[in-house]
């Protein structure tokens, strides 16, 4: 439906519905840039202060729309699935030079990189639910983000402590057809993890989750 044909007394409702999506293709992107300038040309009468949301809107699909096309290869994964399906393109930026799954878009981490991983988690944190199948020597696992960062040798430990403490839940590392499981059970598999990354790692989820428990109360 275009944002023309919608009578002026819904647009309040709709404004309310203005909150990041969770299915972040390029091609989402582009069409919800296209739909809300339609919208702010055309309804040039509503209220001031509907137009400042739908402005505010474009603002951020025009600060995230450079770094979903700069992380682009598991697009094709994501265009045709529901859209409950959160962002692909933090998954491609915390691949960076790993050799697991799907070659990524960037092969050289550096501060750059970093910077977008940030970027991407501070405006869409829905994005560390996203999560991607990969083959590892044979074996077909689902990784999520946060699991991601942890096998992949590339990303600094800071990262994972910064995506912990934006909400990546620390009990689901990997998937399986059991369902979601923590850092347990990449023990054993060191053509997943080294023996020293998994033991650094742990320090950190404990330490955060002590810190989260002092905080809690």
């Amino acid at each position: 439906m275009s944002f023309a044909l919608i009578p002026s007394v819904l647009i309040p409702s709709i404004c309310s519905f203005l909150v990041p999506f969770k299915k972040m293709t390029s091609s989402e992107v582009r069409e919800q840039v296209r739909q809300v300038v339609d919208f702010i040309l055309i309804n040039r009468e509503c209220q001031e202060a509907t137009r400042a949301k739908f402005k505010a809107y474009l603002l951020f699909l025009r600060e995230i729309d450079p770094l979903v096309r700069k992380y682009t290869r598991y697009d094709h994964c994501y265009q045709n699935v529901p859209s409950s399906n959160p962002n692909p393109f933090l998954i491609d930026a915390l691949f960076t030079g790993c050799t697991f799954g799907l070659a990524p878009t960037h092969m050289h981490f550096n501060q750059e990189i970093e910077g977008d991983i940030r970027k991407i988690i501070t405006l869409t944190p829905q994005s560390l639910s996203s999560g991607i199948g990969i083959a590892i020597q044979g074996k077909n696992i689902g990784v999520t983000s946060l699991g991601a960062a942890c096998i992949n040798d590339n990303i600094p430990f800071r990262i994972i402590k910064f995506m912990l403490k934006h909400g990546a839940d620390l009990s689901k590392i990997i998937i399986t057809e059991e369902g979601a499981k923590g850092l347990d059970a990449l023990k054993g598999h060191p053509e997943i993890i080294n023996r020293k990354r998994l033991k650094a790692i742990k320090f950190i989820f404990k330490c955060f989750i002590n810190e989260s428990k002092i905080l809690g109360g």
